[in-house]
């Protein structure tokens, strides 16, 4: 748990290849912990960077359990900038599906109509 606090507030400091560097460390131990999985592919995926390995993380964090919505609104909206369009409506349809009312998950959806 302490490690998971020092890894957002690093997150909120937008200090990701900072986070990046625990995270592999902590993974190289126990792979299958779905927040730290989560955590990766968000760094990742804010760095604009290793695509693949976003959306690799982002399965596995949804394999070990996390929040459903999280993974598939934020794996939506990279697949979306990667042109996959069909997997990315999937996604955010679940997304929608999961949290209506979520405010951001509006403009999301809008992604898919340009």
């Amino acid at each position: 748990m302490a490690y998971n606090n020092a890894i957002r507030k690093l997150i909120n400091e937008l200090k990701y290849e900072e986070c990046l560097y625990i995270l592999d460390s902590l993974l190289e131990f126990k792979n299958d912990e779905p927040e730290w999985n989560y955590l990766k592919a968000f760094c990742l995926q804010n760095l604009k960077k290793e695509y693949n390995k976003v959306l690799e993380c982002y399965s596995l964090a949804l394999e070990y359990g996390f929040d459903e919505f999280w993974v598939r609104y934020n794996r939506g909206i990279l697949l979306c900038e990667l042109g996959y369009m069909d997997m990315a409506q999937r996604d955010l349809n679940k997304a929608k599906d999961l949290n209506p009312d979520h405010p951001d998950l509006e403009d999301a959806l809008k992604l898919l109509e340009k």
